[in-house]
């Protein structure tokens, strides 16, 4: 044996037109540069060498016919194999192959059958490169279909903003009306709002604009906040001027308002009572308010004008005995009660939920439920797709008569949800290409009674649900449509009209709830114009106070522009929200299986779905946090849930059957996770539980954050699927270790729970 570790490049130089080479017993642990330069050699002996990989190019030694590589440290063989065409004999014995290569060269382990593994390895690597370039080039097609799509969206993103700039500008060069020279105070102290119509309405004038509203409700609650401010500056006043002025200033505002709340409707009465005691007591206005009203009360004292202030209390007040003031208080008591009406305690308790996506876009079950528009929208991957399976003139209409749902079972459909361990079901009525799955007589002709399957999909579903089982059912409706003509319209004029919402969706909306009774009213498609286009806040209030689910139903947050993450019962801010940290208002992760879609996609790769612990990890960061996860499927044209969803449904439902406590009713810990080790925590009656995501090494689990809970000696820690463990405090005090048991004996396979009590 020689201490040769690598070819030298003279000696390849001399040994160019070799057809032998013999190289065996040395230390080799590289055949360097060049070595593959050597393209005559036929017969190659590399045996008893230390090569832990040949290089990548090796395969471009085209004339090998025999190749020894015994006893060498061999992992892998180079992808170039697929080119020794030529090769009749190798010897791969004593490599410690990856068991992939192991496996095919079987016949290599064994020196009497070399001629089989070299016609093996061979087939194998050419079979491998074929799958290579077949997966390089399908990485290669999504990689500009998702360029395509960014593009899209961006576009979209665009006309977004350039509509909102729009409607802003719109809104900054509307006219108003002269008013009166006292109440124009009001612009000067706060410039920023609009201006102030006190102008009583003639029976005339009143005729003519009772179709339209003349102020928006926004508009309306900026001057009634404006309003507040300026009877609560009463007590700055006296305190300032220090007159008999300003006292009768404060009795004059107390009277005006005494005489409006006459005028209050009497539902409302008791909040306006309320509201103007609270007001009456207020000193605390924003910096710039008391800067300028500082302003104007020592020129008041200057001029010992201070009649008018009273000059302006009055025309203040005003308009609250106008016929302008139910209308201004509607509208302030309708957005405190959006706002401030508690959510259902069902909801929170409830932690998990069923998402479904089923509509058209099932058919080509191609891409995503975004079929249409992105096929509309000229993206590559769609238009080839059409254009290779489907005769020219074909429409996405077409593909309504295809959606047939012949092997929708609502009933086997409502026992798989029970076995998930979820505690409500939303389902798509109505998504974005307009298609509804139930009767709508607003949308004749497409919908899923009049084609297709001839059937009331919602009305099944919703009853399957409530004969079989306890789960909670609910509806997604988006509020716009791509391409219905009403909503083409008014998107043309800046929605300034209101014939696709007035007409169209409310109407639909409201028949929905009378007629399913959904308790869960997902709100969708938002981002296009304002909540008062849509007449969100008209919705709602009627939904909350006068719906037949008005005292158990829950509405998420997806109501018009701007309005995501700030105004709902339930958070959902954005697609697959998951903050990872607490957050104060209750929030929603609604996220998907198909981590590409929510649509059901038959071209879509096992690698695209979560896993069962990817699932787990992310039900346990959302509920530690203080979120509900609803987890999504997308169910195929024919009415069946493929196999990997209903897998994934069995598999959470067998572990939540033994974590359950963990999970249902729980609330935040003041710890929300470990940060050395995946553990998330909650907390349920009166217990702590640390949801690992990890086996830990060795079997010991070290706690940081939960070591407060073990200073008294006297908590006990329990796995949920096993046992009683032991535990202890480490040297230094500042971790617990929990021991762990016998991983054979542990009935969960997935995400091991410790409940941890006194």
């Amino acid at each position: 044996m020689s201490d040769l570790q690598e070819v030298p490049v003279r000696d390849i130089a001399v040994l160019k037109k070799a057809t032998s080479l013999d190289l065996s017993n040395n230390r080799l642990t590289s055949l360097g540069k060049n070595f593959i330069s050597l393209t005559q050699i036929i017969k190659l002996d590399l045996s008893k060498n230390l090569l832990q990989e040949l290089p990548e190019d090796f395969g471009d030694m085209s004339q090998l016919k025999h190749l020894d590589l015994y006893s060498n440290q061999l992992k892998h063989l180079p992808l170039s194999f697929y080119k020794l065409k030529s090769l009749r004999w190798l010897d791969l014995k004593n490599n410690p192959l990856v068991p992939a290569v192991a496996k095919v060269a079987g016949p290599c382990l064994d020196s009497t059958q070399c001629v089989q593994c070299a016609k093996d390895v061979v087939i194998f690597f050419t079979q491998m490169k074929g799958q290579i370039e077949e997966e390089s080039a399908r990485r290669e097609e999504q990689r500009q279909v998702d360029l395509e799509a960014e593009a899209l969206h961006q576009k979209q993103q665009q006309k977004k903003k350039d509509r909102k700039k729009a409607l802003k500008a719109k809104k900054n060069k509307a006219k108003t009306d002269k008013v009166p020279e006292s109440a124009e105070f009001i612009q000067d102290v706060y410039p920023e709002y609009p201006k102030i119509d006190t102008a009583p309405v003639n029976s005339a004038k009143k005729a003519k604009t009772s179709s339209a509203k003349s102020k928006s409700c926004s508009s309306f609650m900026k001057l009634c906040l404006t309003l507040f401010v300026l009877l609560g500056i009463s007590s700055l006043v006296y305190s300032t001027i220090k007159t008999d002025n300003a006292i009768l200033f404060k009795q004059t505002a107390i009277e005006f308002w005494t005489q409006s709340v006459e005028k209050v409707p009497e539902n409302y009465r008791p909040w306006a009572i309320k509201l103007g005691d609270s007001i009456s007591k207020l000193h605390a206005i924003t910096d710039k308010g008391v800067e300028n009203i500082l302003k104007y009360a020592d020129e008041l004292k200057q001029n010992e004008s201070v009649n008018n202030y009273l000059n302006l209390a009055a025309d203040i007040w005003k308009i609250f005995i106008s016929e302008k003031f139910t209308e201004i208080f509607t509208c302030l008591t309708v957005t405190v009660s959006l706002d401030s009406r508690p959510l259902p305690s069902w909801y929170d308790e409830a932690k998990i939920g069923i998402f479904m996506h089923w509509g058209v876009y099932s058919v080509p079950s191609f891409g995503s439920e975004w079929f249409w528009a992105n096929w509309d929208g000229n993206v590559t991957n769609y238009v080839k797709y059409m254009n290779k399976n489907y005769p020219p003139g074909f429409k996405y209409q077409d593909f309504g008569s295809q959606f047939t749902a012949e092997f929708f079972e609502p009933k086997r459909w409502a026992d798989l949800f029970k076995k998930s361990g979820a505690k409500y079901v939303v389902l798509t009525s109505k998504h974005h290409e307009g298609f509804t799955l139930f009767p709508s007589k607003y949308t004749f002709g497409w919908n899923s009674v009049d084609i297709g399957p001839h059937r009331d999909l919602v009305g099944d579903l919703a009853h399957a649900i409530r004969s079989n089982t306890d789960l909670k059912f609910g509806v997604y409706y988006s509020l716009y449509e791509w391409f219905n003509p009403l909503y083409l319209s008014d998107q043309a004029a800046n929605f300034t009209k209101h014939q696709f919402s007035k007409h169209k969706m409310l109407p639909e909306m409201l028949d929905l709830v009378k007629r399913y009774k959904p308790e869960i009213w997902w709100s969708d498609g938002d981002w296009e114009a304002t909540d008062e286009y849509f007449q969100s806040k008209e919705f709602l209030t009627w939904l909350y106070n006068e719906s037949p689910v008005r005292n158990s139903v829950v509405a998420n947050d997806r109501w018009g522009m701007d309005i995501p993450c700030h105004h709902g019962g339930y958070y959902t801010c954005t697609d697959r929200y998951n903050p990872g940290v607490l957050q104060e208002h209750k929030w929603e992760n609604a996220m998907t299986v198909d981590k590409k879609s929510w649509g059901f996609r038959r071209n879509a790769p096992l690698s695209d779905y979560l896993t069962i612990e990817q699932l787990i990890t992310t039900l346990a960061m959302t509920i530690s946090c203080g979120g509900n996860l609803l987890m999504n499927i997308g169910p195929t044209k024919d009415g069946t849930i493929a196999p990997i969803f209903e897998e994934r449904l069995l598999q959470m439902g067998e572990w939540l059957e033994f974590n359950d406590e963990a999970v249902y009713g729980s609330r935040p810990w003041i710890h929300q996770n470990e940060t050395a080790v995946r553990v998330w925590y909650t907390f349920n009656n009166d217990a702590v539980y640390a949801i690992c995501l990890d086996w830990p090494e060795h079997g010991i689990l070290s706690l940081q954050k939960a070591r407060d809970l073990f200073i008294d000696g006297q908590t006990a820690v329990t796995m949920l699927s096993a046992e009683k463990l032991q535990w202890s405090l480490t040297e230094d005090n500042k971790k617990v270790n929990i021991v762990f048991p016998d991983k054979a004996h542990v009935r969960v396979q997935w995400a091991w729970v410790l409940k941890i009590y006194h």
